[in-house]
Order: structure tokens, then sequence, then C-alpha cells
């Protein structure tokens, strides 16, 4: 295929994948070895972490548990801060619950410090649902070029000033989540714990990054020391996690970042989940993010037959 059959190609595939509908809002569904006395884990990820092409969209960053709610109106704003991955955003979804009559839904995308306001959205109030997730359409010729890695924030209000909780909107949340650690939101005085559900999608480059330790999107300065076990990452305190001999994994397995592989039995231990037995003497770790849901996949390659065996996608030569 000659470069300019190949460039008219990827230019409609382009087109293609963003010509999505342009609605304000609408339900959508819930749904290597080591032998050093320290290995710098920071070092090791730097093999792994990969850069991802996607022209299709998809969901970045989200926040999707709820076990409380706010309510807001013209007056009170809520909003939440969110890290993202890809390089640019183009729609938000937010779990809400609508009370009665509380005018227009604003959804707006602002700056780190919440001054500087990048777009907004006004959803008719007719078109939210009386509850449930919404997806709101940022598209900008056609979506919102964002830096990955910096913080920005959805902030929500309505249009009208709503003093009876028969009329309000309310945004729903996790007061435990483990969405960011380093993230905020408006209610953190008396949730410090608190994220607002949501769901960013967008398309782009997305950067996967493994030892993120405390979930703010970057890879921290850490060391595993096989001698003892223990994991010690910069601005924390140890981890017992691991015996000697193991290889340090370190990844986002569905929440989860702190991993061990055991060669002698082939196991994960990862911390918080049950073992899974994944892989033989001589395999090697290869954990990455290999369908792009921007969670870890446990892998492994076998040196013996050049295979890479993946859990739950297959083996593949």
């Amino acid at each position: 295929m000659n470069r300019l059959v190949r460039s008219t190609l990827m230019t409609a595939l382009l087109i293609i994948a963003l010509s999505v509908p342009s609605i304000s809002a609408k339900n959508i569904p819930q749904g290597i070895s080591f032998t050093d006395s320290e290995t710098n884990i920071r070092g090791v990820q730097a093999a792994t972490d990969r850069i991802e092409l996607t022209v299709t969209l998809m969901i970045d960053q989200s926040q999707q548990g709820f076990n409380k709610s706010f309510w807001f109106d013209a007056t009170i704003i809520r909003w939440q801060e969110f890290i993202p991955t890809l390089d640019n955003f183009s729609h938000v979804g937010i779990y809400l619950v609508k009370a009665g009559s509380p005018g227009n839904l604003i959804v707006e995308l602002r700056d780190k410090t919440g001054a500087t306001t990048i777009d907004q959205q006004t959803i008719p109030e007719a078109s939210v649902p009386s509850l449930g997730w919404i997806m709101v359409d940022f598209y900008q010729n056609p979506a919102i070029a964002l830096s990955p890695g910096e913080i920005y924030r959805i902030y929500v209000y309505s249009s009208t000033v709503s003093p009876s909780p028969d009329n309000r909107y309310f945004w729903r949340g996790a007061s435990e989540s483990e969405y960011c650690q380093k993230c905020d939101n408006d209610a953190s005085t008396a949730w410090p714990n608190f994220d607002y559900s949501f769901r960013s999608y967008g398309y782009g480059v997305k950067r996967i990054t493994n030892a993120d330790f405390d979930l703010d999107r970057d890879t921290d300065i850490s060391v595993y020391r096989p001698s003892n076990g223990k994991w010690y990452i910069k601005d924390d305190s140890p981890v017992q996690w691991g015996l000697p001999g193991d290889i340090p994994v370190p990844g986002y397995y569905q929440g989860w970042t702190i991993a061990v592989y055991r060669p002698s039995n082939g196991k994960w231990y990862v911390k918080g989940k049950s073992p899974d037995s994944w892989g033989i003497p001589d395999d090697i770790p290869v954990q990455a993010d290999y369908d792009g849901d921007g969670y870890t996949e446990i892998a492994v390659l076998r040196p013996s037959n050049g295979k890479w065996y993946i859990q739950d996608m297959g083996n593949f030569s």
C-alpha cells in the first residue's frame, strides 16, 4: 500500500470514528528477572508503560461507585477533579437524580483552579432523566485538547435557585472512593474521601502508568527490596508484600496496584485480591493494558516457545 493510499485510508477512518451524533444528554448503561539487591520500579516501568493511539471514542477516567449524593442549584455548585490520560476530551457521563423541576442542567469543564471555564454545555431539563447516567457532549472541532497528567474540573449546577428539596438535582458519588487520592472536590471538608460519579471520554494518545500507587495518574518513585519483600514508596510508609525471589509487577488491577509474581509457583499476588495462577517456572511477567480498558492484564512471556499468555485474552506467538 503506497503512502498516499495509506494516508487517505487513515483520514477516512478518523472521520468515521469521530462522526458521533451530537446529543446533549442521553441515558447510557452502567456499565525480566532481577538480581540486584533493590529493583527501581520506576526504571522497570519505563519499559512497560506504553503509548496507545486510538481514533475511537473510549472511556478515559471514571469514578463509578455511589452511596451518597449532594444537591446543587444555581447558587450551590458541585465539582469533581479528574486527571486525564487521553489528550482529547469529548464527553462526560455523570450520575444524577432529578426531583421535580430543578431547571436546566449546566455542566462545565474548567482548569485545575476552577477559575477558567474551558467549555460549557446546557442540557434542557426535559432531557435529563429522573435517575441515572447521562452523557454530556463536549465536542469542539471535534474535541477539546487536554494535557494528560494535568488536573481538570467538572462543574455542575442548574439554571434556577431550588430552595425546595422537591425541585433539585442531586449528584451521586462514593463517600469512600479510591478513584484519586490526590484529587479534590467541593465536599472534601465534610467528606475527605468523597468522589462524585463520572466517566470522561475522549480519543488520542493514552498514557498507561503502572507504578501509580497513590492513583494520581503518574508514576511514583519506589523500590522493591527482595531481601525482605518490602515496597518502599516515596512519601509513604513501607508495605510488606512479597517473598525473596518474587518479581515486582505493579499495575492497575481493577483498583489494586501492589503486586508480585512468584516464579516458583507461577502465581500472581495482587495486594487486596486472591492469588492468580498464571505462569510456569521461567516465564517472564509482562503485565500491561492489552485491551485498552485502563486496567492492567496479567500476562507472561514464555521463552521456551516464544508465546505470550494474556489472561482472559488468549495466547499469542
